[in-house]
């Protein structure tokens, strides 16, 4: 009866859940080997986060 409100944007959702599953396994990783522990300079930083930003960009 209401079958299209639930589907409509499946792949959207299972976007969305693949994507923050794959956040959580970076970040458990690094957690794991302590990465987030040691000191990195701010350009590596920016450069992490810009290529992020183009990542998503080129796969949306």
């Amino acid at each position: 009866m209401f079958h299209h409100l639930i589907f409509t944007n499946l792949s959207y959702l299972i976007n969305s859940v693949i994507f923050l599953g794959l956040i959580g396994i970076i970040y458990t990783l690094l957690e794991k080997t302590r990465v987030n522990e040691k000191k990195v300079h701010f350009s590596l930083g920016v450069g992490i986060i810009l290529f992020g930003i183009s990542f998503d960009y080129l796969m949306v």
